[in-house]
């Protein structure tokens, strides 16, 4: 199975973008909650966690509080399906950082938003076999 798209609301961007500004210069973080369907992810719930590095540049969620996400999750029958951080004015690519994490993470979605003077910008990556996919982020 080949997963293209990311299906998401304006709702959850919008959640994401108001917390990437919000918490500037440090990244915001959190987690992806929702399910895997044919072709791609849906995201049902967005979950903000605290930045354990508070860095400008990178973050990290902590393990127990991931854990709590992951088992919320499962008792509604869903799954966490990646993760969103935040880049401050500097593109919604992946940095060589999370190119590394992602090399950890395969199958897992990555959503990125670049905040900037000009808006929000989100573009969504996966790690397939070893390569880097970009995800059409669909908004329902």
């Amino acid at each position: 199975m080949r997963w293209v798209k990311l299906r998401t609301s304006r709702e959850h961007l919008r959640q994401i973008g108001a917390d990437a500004k919000a918490r500037a210069p440090i990244e915001a973080c959190g987690v992806l909650v929702g399910v895997r369907r044919k072709g791609g992810f849906e995201v049902l719930e967005v979950l903000p966690a605290p930045n354990e590095l508070s860095s400008p540049t990178r973050f990290e969620i902590n393990p127990e509080r991931l854990y709590e996400f992951i088992k919320g999750a499962e008792g509604k029958g869903l799954e966490v399906i990646g993760f969103y951080h935040s880049h401050l004015g500097y593109g919604a690519g992946p940095s060589a950082t999370d190119l590394e994490h992602l090399k950890f993470l395969p199958n897992l979605v990555w959503l990125i938003c670049d905040v900037s003077t000009a808006g929000a910008e989100f573009r969504a990556f996966v790690m397939r076999s070893g390569a880097l996919v970009e995800l059409e982020v669909v908004v329902a």
